[in-house]
């Protein structure tokens, strides 16, 4: 693929992702607040560190791999794993985000032109993923911390 097709594409994708973020922040706080995260032992700088693995590789297996590993290191249920949070976020990525990556993956292909096969499909769908997970957890970061800062606010404010 030559540079003009794949900067085409590139676009094509953060214009279609773009399209998605209300649902994604729908789905995000939706996580948050029925898992109540925010009023577990969670702290903003752990949120932070799933930021910078989630924007720092291509693969959304090894994000989901490093919330697995949170989990494990959770002993006492206070962080990761309260109100199955993690357990619900992997399948959330597995599930809703994976099935937007398609949508979106397929409307990239059509809207950039590229040749539809089978392998192009499968590498359009793996970026449109890892970008839905990236804007998702971006997003998260901000709200958790909003929420984290109000419970604070709150408490002063008693």
């Amino acid at each position: 693929m030559d540079t003009t097709a794949v900067m085409r594409k590139q676009m094509v994708i953060q214009f279609q992702v773009d399209r998605y973020n209300n649902k994604l922040i729908e789905q995000m706080r939706k996580l948050l607040d029925e898992t109540k995260i925010a009023g577990s032992k969670m702290e903003k700088s752990q949120i932070g560190n799933l930021l910078e693995v989630t924007t720092e590789t291509q693969s959304v297996e090894l994000v989901k791999n490093f919330i697995q590993y949170q989990m494990g290191r959770d002993v006492g249920g206070t962080s990761w794993r309260s109100q199955s949070f993690g357990d619900r976020f992997v399948k959330l990525i597995d599930n809703e985000l994976r099935r937007m990556a398609e949508t979106v993956a397929n409307q990239v292909i059509q809207d950039s032109g590229l040749e539809h096969s089978a392998d192009i499909e499968r590498q359009v769908q793996d970026e449109v993923w890892i970008e839905l997970l990236r804007q998702f957890v971006g997003q998260m970061n901000r709200y958790f911390y909003y929420q984290k800062e109000a419970q604070r606010w709150s408490k002063r404010e008693s």
